[in-house]
C-alpha cells in the first residue's frame, strides 16, 4: 500500500486507470496472461468474471489501497555449474497492472526503450564487418554481471522522477520493483520480505526498467566506439586497436557509476576474425552458431523421442492406430520445432533467431544429426525418420518464401472448426470435447498456442 493518500487531481495515472482504462488494458493485454501467479488463478478462472474482479482493482488503485500478492518464484536452469535464473511470475491480477505501469513508463521514455531483436544486432555487425573497415578493429565482449539482481532502487527511481512527477505512480512502482518472491505454496505472504535492491525479472516492466538504467551505457559507448550494441546484459565493442584499453576503462567506469560490476570471466577482447556475440559465431565472413546452441536444440529434438518412447513402454497395451497415433505426434512436434512457426505478432523458434547465420554446412550437419537421432528409436525412429521436414530448407522458406506453407503458422486457423482441429490435435482437450459458448474456443486455442511458441524461444536458449 503507498504510504501517503496522494490527491486524485495531482495524478495522471490515478484519472488514466480509472474503470473504463484497466478494462482497455484488459482487453490489449488478455493474450499474455497466460502465467499463474502464487493465488494458483488461472487467465480462465479470471476472465470468467473479470468485470467484477477488474471493479475491485480499478477501486483499490482509486482509494490507493492496492497491493501487490507476493511473485511466486520459478528457477530456470543455465546449464551444469551455473546459477539458475529467478523469474518471478505475478498474478493475473498483478500482470495487467504492471501492464499499465509499462505502458504508461513508455510515454516518457520512448528514446530510451530498446526496440532491437538479436537478430537486428547480428545485421548490423554483419554490415559493420562487411564495410572492410573492420580489419584494424579490436571486439571486446562485456557482461554485467547479475545485471538485474544488482540495480539500485534509488539509482532508478532518480532517473525515473526526472521524467514523471506523479507521486502516486512513483510509490506503486516502487512497490512492484521491491514486492517480495516467495516459494509457490509458502505460508508467509503477508509480511515477507521486501526486495531492497534489484529487478524481478519476468515482469512486463522488467526489460524497460532495465533499459532506462542501462541507457546511460549505452549513450556514453555509442559516442565513443566505431561499433557498439547492448543485448540486455551483453555487450560488443568494435574499436581501433590503439583505443581498446582506452574503451575497457570507459566501460568500467561508467558501469561502476550506476553501481554495477562487469563479470570479469566474461569480459574479454577476441579476434575480428572469429568471435560469438547472442549465440551466434563469426568466422571471418562466415556466420555460424555456437555449438553449444546446436547441442542443446538437438538434444531436445532427442528428448521428445525419448518422452514418446516412455509413453510407449510404460506397460499399457497399444493397438497398432494408437502406436501411429502416438508417432504422428512427435513428427507434428520435431517438424514445428525444426521450421518454427508464425504467430499472430512474431515469428518463431530455432531458425527464426539464427536467421542472419550463412553457415549453410551447419544446417545439413543438423538435418543429418536429427535423422541420426531418430534412426536410434526402431520402428518409431524410422517412421519418424521418413517423415521430417529438412533444416535448410526450413531456413530457406523462413528467408525468402515465408508465406509459403511449409512453416507452421497459426494465422492459418481462421474459423471455431479450425481452432477445435487443432486443438484436439495437439490434446489440448479430449477428442469428444464439445465446446461452450463465449468464445470458449478462441480462448483455449490462444492458450495452446502460447504454450506451444513459448516452447519453441525456450528452445533457442542463448542468451546468458
Amino acid at each position: 500500500m503507498c504510504s501517503a493518500l496522494v490527491k486524485k487531481g495531482k495524478s495522471k495515472f490515478l484519472k488514466w486507470l480509472n474503470k473504463r482504462g484497466i478494462l482497455n488494458i484488459y482487453k490489449d493485454v488478455s493474450d499474455r496472461l497466460d502465467t499463474v501467479g502464487i493465488d494458483r488463478v488461472t487467465f480462465n478462472m479470471f476472465d470468467k468474471n473479470h468485470i467484477e474482479r477488474l471493479d475491485v482493482v480499478s477501486r483499490k488503485i482509486s482509494d490507493q489501497t492496492f497491493v501487490f500478492t507476493p511473485y511466486k518464484e520459478k528457477l530456470v536452469g543455465k546449464g551444469r555449474g551455473k546459477v539458475p535464473r529467478l523469474i518471478s511470475i505475478p498474478t493475473v491480477r498483478d500482470k495487467i497492472v504492471l501492464y499499465a505501469i509499462k505502458m504508461y513508463l513508455e510515454e516518457f521514455f520512448r528514446e530510451r526503450i530498446s526496440r532491437k531483436l538479436p537478430h537486428d544486432h547480428i545485421r548490423e555487425i554483419k554490415s559493420f564487418i562487411g564495410k572492410g573497415t573492420y580489419r584494424d578493429c579490436v571486439v571486446s565482449r562485456f557482461d554485467i554481471s547479475n545485471f538485474y539482481g544488482s540495480i539500485s532502487h534509488e539509482r532508478l527511481m532518480h532517473y525515473v522522477k526526472r521524467k514523471v512527477d506523479d507521486e502516486f505512480f512513483l510509490n506503486l512502482l516502487m512497490q512492484a520493483i521491491s514486492n517480495p518472491t516467495v516459494v509457490a505454496g509458502s505460508r508467509k505472504l503477508v509480511g515477507a520480505g521486501r526486495a531492497v535492491e534489484g529487478v524481478p525479472q519476468g515482469l512486463p516492466i522488467s526489460n524497460l526498467l532495465a533499459d532506462i538504467l542501462a541507457w546511460t551505457i549505452d549513450d556514453k559507448m555509442e559516442k565513443i566506439c566505431d561499433y557498439y550494441a547492448r543485448y540486455v546484459d551483453d555487450v560488443v565493442t568494435m574499436v581501433k586497436a590503439e583505443k581498446a584499453l582506452d574503451i575497457s576503462m570507459e566501460m568500467d567506469g561508467v558501469v561502476a557509476s550506476l553501481g554495477l560490476t562487469l563479470n570479469s570471466d566474461k569480459t574479454r577482447k577476441v579476434c575480428i576474425n572469429e568471435f560469438e556475440f547472442l549465440g551466434y559465431r563469426f568466422l571471418g565472413s562466415t556466420v555460424s552458431v555456437r555449438t553449444s546452441s546446436v547441442d542443446k536444440f538437438l538434444s531436445k529434438v532427442a528428448s521428445v523421442l525419448c518422452a514418446a518412447q516412455r509413453d510407449l513402454r510404460s506397460g499399457r497395451k497399444f493397438t497398432k492406430n494408437e502406436r501411429i497415433a502416438k508417432y504422428d505426434d512427435v513428427v507434428f512436434d520435431v517438424n514445428e520445432m525444426i521450421t518454427g512457426a508464425i504467430g499472430y505478432a512474431k515469428k518463431y523458434g530455432w531458425v527464426f533467431y539464427y536467421i542472419e547465420m550463412n553457415d549453410i554446412g551447419a544446417l545439413y550437419t543438423m538435418d543429418y544429426a536429427i535423422a541420426n537421432i531418430a534412426s536410434q528409436f526402431g520402428e518409431m525412429g524410422g517412421y519418424v525418420k521418413g517423415r521430417l521436414k529438412r533444416m535448410v530448407r526450413s531456413y530457406f522458406e523462413a528467408r525468402y518464401s515465408v508465406m509459403s506453407g511449409y512453416i507452421h503458422d497459426y494465422r492459418t486457423y481462421k474459423t471455431d472448426e479450425d481452432k477445435l482441429g487443432f486443438l484436439k490435435r495437439v490434446k489440448a482437450v479430449p477428442p469428444s470435447y464439445v465446446p461452450g459458448a463465449g468464445g470458449e474456443v478462441q480462448r483455449l486455442f490462444l492458450q495452446a498456442m502460447r504454450k506451444r511458441l513459448a516452447r519453441l524461444d525456450r528452445d533457442v536458449g542463448v542468451i546468458s
